[in-house]
Formats: structure tokens, C-alpha cells, sequence
């Protein structure tokens, strides 16, 4: 897949009846700014404080603690090191940190904070023993530093507030990294979700404003949905009341909404959706410019419907990550959007590592490893050229987007995935748990022993795994072998850990009932 900086930038009207719509000449262009929108999954701090149990110090060497948290900084890090040539994108909403409990010790001044560590790096903060002061650091100032010994500089931070009347079940808040100066930062309470964040920024003079979002998770779930239905009520009241003062203010939406774009469409029985109903997502490009036209473009509609792609669930790939544009982006005035340069960031070999390209999750078995349970997506932005005008609008690069959602959901792969396309687990049988932790997400092909049917083991290479699958019917045909029985499948090598459990189990999950190679 192209990176986002590699899209050609190719000028073409949108057709005759848009022809004069449109301008077809265009002033010299400054250099453009990505902005991304990235959920790290569950990046928490080290002060033995958390409201998940497996991020609480226990008896095990699989326990969260500096160095598994080191090694999610690097993974982050890296990832946004494949933008901009290393330096990182310019603008980044995050969202899953964690919420910080303690308040035993604030960096509300990051500026000064770097400061103070220059003469340390992150990696020594971070190696026992570690000095009072670093210990209960919120995550923000962690990775900031992370990121500056990196080379990836520069970066103002704004981060979502929350009080002590936060639900219990709001772990995390959302963060925004950029490079631009910051002009002013709130948050606005969610329902049972954690606090949308608005943030103005000043690029090159001109302001912009973005929202960074996280809705209520459970996405097909219709209680959960009346729930999001209320965070995007918030969202939408607050973007009609800007786009009220302003009808062409630069507004760029974005973050995890759990939420699919076609959410509408892939869950009729939800009725009035949170997504596509009250906030008003939609895909009609070439309505944007109407001054009654709709609020929101989003840009997954930049992309043929099967690269739409930011996480996987139970074999189908979902869309929960998105970015959302207003019409200010498409005038030539202030902040323009860089037509066609939508995409999700899927980088082979590090933040995926199987055979069908699935987000590489993260866990704290042994040493810990893997990034995230959702690539993150970016779009290039620019400042419009000088002397342009509201009424005027850009020509765009190419076939505008249109509303082409389609009502199911897109395979992940399993289905037509064959034991030839994965690598035997052989090789890994007797792994200590460093390398397996680097596996893990992986999918092999797996030679086995069924150890005990309640509950269902494997036996490979001397170590005990669980054996399941979400699907009833696959959990069916693992029940029909027998103890002692020899088996071979492709399974997709895990850790589980139970909800309210600190300790978790090494699993090989089945996807497919064609997985399993040959019947009992």
C-alpha cells in the first residue's frame, strides 16, 4: 500500500456540472501536514494503579511493568516513524491512554519536563530502579519523551480531562500530539465513554480544529448503541455550534467511534445510528460544496470498499477508526484537504505480522510484544494557496467519492486460507517465551496432542495451550477428539486473559471449520 506522502497529486474537475464550481487554477501550495488518528490499545503507566487487572503488579513474569511498557513506546514510535520520512506525523489523535489515577506526581508543563530529562533518555527512566519522581509520570509525558530521543520533535500536547466522577469503566482518555502551536483545549463529558476532546490549533496562522473521539465500544450491540447515539449528540451540537459561527471553519473529526462508516447498513436492527444518523457521517463527496449540503465527509469513501480496513473481529474487518472533514477543507481558504491521500497504515513487519495482514494486538506475555489492535488512518492536509475565496472550491484528483457503503461486512481471508499459506508451529514448539512472544497474533500450522477435552488442551513441544473458537459449531467439531488424539489444524497462536483476571493462558484459536485438517 502507498504511503499516504507518495499519492499523486493529479488536478481534475469533477465534472461539467461542477466545472465552474470549481477552481481550476492554483497558487504555488505549501508543504503538506499528515494527521492521524491511531488507538495505541491500552498504553499504561507504571504506577501499579490500574482499573484493568492485568496492568496491576502481580507474581508473574507476565506482569505489566517498565519494560513492557518501553517496548510499547518503541512500537508506537516506530510505527510513526513511517511518516514523513521519520519524523513522525505532524498532528496525531490518540486515543487509550490511561486515565491517571494516582496524581501523585503531573507533568502539566511537558515542555519543562523535557527539559528537566535532558540529560536521561527514556530507556534509562525506564530501567530499574527508577527514580521517585519518574515513577508516577502520566503516560503523556513517557511517550513525548519517547518520541524526542527518537528524533520525532516538537510535539505540543493536549490531553482529555476527566474527574473524580469519571465512570469506573472509562480507563483511558484521549491525547493530540502536533506539532503546530495549540490555541485552546477542552473537554466535553461523554456518556459512559471518555471525554471528547476539542483542540485548536494555529497552522501557519490559520486555525484548525479537531476532535478526538472514543465512543462506547460494542458496536453491533443495540443497548450500546442507544449509549453512543448520546456521544454523538454532544459531538454534533458543539459542530453545529461552529459551524453556526463559521459556515467554512477547518474541522477535522476523528478517533475510534466503534462504530462502523457503514454502521447504518451493516446493522439495520439498530435503527437511528449514532455514526451515520445523529452525527451525519456520509460519503457523497460532490455534496460538499452546497451550502445545504451535508456537514461531514468520511474518508474512508476515498477507497475501494475492500481496502476499508482498521481492525478485525471473528473473521471480518471493521472500519472503527475514521476521519471526518468539513466543508471549510474543501475551499480555497485556510486549511485544504490533499484529495485521495486517505489510507489506513498497514505496515508488514511492524504492526502486522500474519499472512493476512491483521493488526498486530498487544500483550504483556514474557517480554511482552505487538503494537496495536488497530492500524491507525491518516490523511495529508495543506494550507491553501493565497488569494483564494470561500465560494471557490478545489478541484479534486480524481473520481470523487460517492455513497457506495456496501451492507456486509468484508472478509478478513480465513476462509480461503490453506496450510500451505502458513508457517508450521514446529519450529516454535520447544520456544522460550521471549520468541513466542513475538508470535503471538501469528498464524501456523499446528501438530498437536489433545491433552484433556474439558477444558480442551493441546499438548505441542512439552507446554500446555487452550484450544478454542468463538464459533459454536468449530467449538462442536474440537469436541469430537479425543485425549491422546493427534492433531493438525491452523490455529492463530494467542494469549488470553480472562476479564477481571490478572494472568492470562497461551490459545490456539480456530476461525474456520476448514482449518482443521481432516475429521476425527
Amino acid at each position: 500500500m502507498r504511503m499516504a506522502a507518495d499519492v499523486p497529486q493529479r488536478r481534475a474537475p469533477w465534472g461539467a456540472a461542477l466545472g465552474l464550481l470549481w477552481a481550476l487554477a492554483a497558487a504555488p501550495l505549501r508543504a503538506d501536514f499528515a494527521v492521524m488518528a491511531y488507538n495505541v490499545e491500552n498504553l499504561f503507566d507504571i504506577d501499579g494503579s490500574a482499573r484493568f487487572a492485568e496492568f496491576r503488579p502481580y507474581d508473574s513474569p507476565h506482569t505489566y511493568g517498565p519494560q513492557k511498557m518501553l517496548g510499547k513506546l518503541r512500537a508506537i514510535t516506530r510505527t510513526l516513524q513511517q511518516v514523513n520520512q521519520g519524523a513522525g506525523p505532524e498532528i496525531v489523535l490518540f486515543q487509550e491512554f490511561e486515565i491517571d489515577d494516582t496524581h501523585k506526581a503531573r507533568a502539566a508543563d511537558l515542555e519543562a519536563f523535557l527539559k528537566s530529562r535532558r540529560g536521561t533518555t527514556v530507556e534509562k527512566m525506564l530501567t530499574e530502579p527508577i527514580a521517585a519522581a519518574d515513577r508516577y509520570l502520566p503516560v503523556e509525558a513517557f511517550l513525548l519523551k519517547g518520541l524526542e530521543d527518537a528524533g520525532l520533535k516538537g510535539y505540543h500536547v493536549a490531553v482529555g480531562a476527566h474527574g473524580p466522577g469519571a465512570p469506573v469503566e472509562v480507563a483511558h482518555k484521549n491525547a493530540v500530539f502536533s506539532k503546530f502551536p495549540i490555541r485552546s483545549a477542552r473537554t466535553h463529558p461523554m456518556e459512559m465513554a471518555r471525554g471528547l476532546l476539542e483542540v485548536t490549533l494555529e497552522v501557519h496562522g490559520r486555525p484548525l480544529t479537531v476532535f478526538c473521539n472514543h465512543w462506547k465500544s460494542g458496536a453491533a450491540d443495540p443497548m450500546m448503541e442507544i449509549i453512543r447515539r448520546k456521544n454523538a449528540a454532544t459531538l454534533r451540537a458543539r459542530l453545529d455550534e461552529l459551524l453556526r459561527a463559521d459556515p467554512h471553519a477547518d474541522i477535522i473529526i476523528g478517533g475510534d467511534f466503534n462504530s462502523h462508516y457503514n454502521q447504518q447498513r451493516l446493522y439495520p436492527y439498530l435503527g437511528k445510528t449514532a455514526l451515520n444518523d445523529v452525527l451525519g457521517s456520509q460519503g457523497d463527496e460532490q455534496a460538499m460544496p452546497r451550502d445545504n449540503g451535508p456537514v461531514l465527509y468520511n474518508l474512508w469513501f476515498e477507497l475501494p470498499p475492500a481496502q476499508r480496513r482498521s481492525d478485525c473481529y471473528r473473521g471480518t474487518w471493521g472500519t472503527l477508526m475514521q476521519l471526518m472533514i468539513t466543508r471549510g477543507l474543501y475551499d480555497e481558504t485556510g486549511i485544504q484537504y490533499v484529495d485521495n491521500s486517505f489510507q489506513p497504515l498497514i505496515l508488514p513487519g511492524t504492526n502486522t505480522i500474519s499472512v493476512l495482514q491483521l493488526p498486530w494486538g498487544w500483550h504483556n506475555f514474557g517480554p511482552g510484544a505487538g503494537v496495536s489492535d488497530h492500524f491507525p488512518v491518516l490523511a495529508r492536509f495543506r494550507e491553501a494557496p493565497a488569494g483564494g475565496a470561500r465560494d471557490q472550491y478545489m478541484p479534486l484528483a480524481g473520481p470523487p467519492g460517492r455513497d457506495d457503503a456496501p451492507e456486509e461486512a468484508v472478509p478478513v481471508g480465513y476462509k480461503t486460507l490453506k496450510a500451505s499459506h502458513v508457517p508450521p508451529f514446529a519450529r516454535l514448539a520447544g520456544a522460550a517465551d521471549a520468541e513466542l512472544a513475538v508470535n503471538l497474533g501469528n498464524l501456523f500450522l499446528v501438530r498437536a496432542t489433545v491433552h484433556t477435552k474439558r477444558p480442551r488442551t493441546l499438548q505441542v513441544g512439552g507446554r500446555i495451550y487452550d484450544w478454542y473458537s468463538y464459533d459454536t459449531n468449530i467449538r462442536r467439531l474440537l469436541d469430537r477428539y479425543e485425549r491422546g488424539q493427534a492433531v493438525a489444524f491452523i490455529g492463530e497462536l494467542s494469549y488470553y486473559v480472562p476479564r477481571d483476571q490478572q494472568a492470562g493462558r497461551l490459545q490456539f484459536l480456530v476461525h474456520e471449520a476448514n482449518w482443521l485438517q481432516g475429521e476425527p
